[in-house]
């Protein structure tokens, strides 16, 4: 079996979206599984980068500001009326 791309180099694997074989040069292993380029820049051209709730940096610190807020609250530091005064203030 030989790459779709590069019919002299042998094939290591096959792309998990076009099933095209691909040599160690046009594969890309993403989460555990081989994408050839193409289908790469297809998959990456399609994902908004602009989204919040994509943003790990902006997720972990959303996570963060939630888990302080709660620990506050269970440990009674902000009380019923004071807590809500405080997430609107």
């Amino acid at each position: 079996m030989r790459c779709a791309n590069h019919a002299e180099r042998p094939a290591i694997g096959v792309c998990v979206s076009c099933r095209k074989l691909v040599c160690g040069a046009c594969t890309t292993r993403l989460q555990g599984r081989n994408f050839c380029l193409d289908c790469l820049d297809r998959r990456a051209a399609a994902r908004p980068t602009d989204s919040p709730l994509r943003s790990g940096a902006g997720s972990r610190a959303g996570i963060a500001v939630l888990t302080a807020l709660s620990a506050a609250l269970l440990a009674g530091g902000l009380s019923g009326l004071g807590f809500l005064l405080y997430l609107v203030g």
